[in-house]
């Protein structure tokens, strides 16, 4: 149960680094495989949230991590912008790869919107590799994702919820880290 008031407001950034973030994130996890916060695999080599997933993860399972819910009303007339880091790798050239799907909720989670989708070599890989098991060991093998939240309606939101949604395909781990809701784009 989502609470109707907001938890935080924007400008807001998660970057994995508190511990209190396996509390505050909704993670979906079966077993080895979904969401987990990580070590040393993060931008800067700090903390992460990684949907694990591999050669034997079942193709088409869906791992959600979804925010606590904030309020950008404090934004006024200025454009909120959530922006985010990702990282993957390719397991094998010729795939479709895996599938994020990036959802916003302003009614607790009744309902979502599809606010970016991001899918395998086209859009979500960072590197040009095919690597099984791949990990980010350096700033550059993290991309910059970014959605402009006036476009999408959610620009008075007082109660926003994310959710990130890995639909897996027997590929890679997914990773995420710095997730910003705020008028400025994180830099790069």
């Amino acid at each position: 149960v989502q609470s109707e008031t907001a938890e935080l407001a924007s400008p807001f950034l998660e970057t994995f680094e508190s511990p209190l973030s396996e509390f505050t994130w909704k993670k979906e996890l079966v077993g080895s495989y979904g969401w987990k916060r990580v070590e040393k695999s993060g931008y800067d080599d700090g903390f992460a949230s990684v949907c694990v997933v591999d050669e034997k993860t079942p193709a088409g399972v869906q791992f959600s991590l979804t925010s606590p819910n904030f309020d950008l009303s404090l934004h006024k007339d200025l454009s909120p912008i959530l922006s985010f880091r990702t990282a993957y790798s390719m397991r094998v050239s010729g795939s479709a790869g895996e599938r994020v799907v990036v959802y916003g909720s302003d009614n607790c989670g009744a309902s979502w919107s599809v606010l970016k989708s991001l899918i395998g070599i086209t859009s979500l890989s960072s590197t040009n590799q095919f690597i099984p098991d791949w990990e980010p060991t350096s700033n550059s093998d993290w991309k910059l994702q970014i959605v402009n939240l006036d476009q999408k309606g959610f620009e008075n939101s007082t109660n926003m919820l994310v959710r990130f949604e890995v639909t897996t395909n027997a590929g890679n781990s997914v990773f995420i880290d710095d997730v910003n809701v705020d008028r400025n784009v994180l830099s790069t």
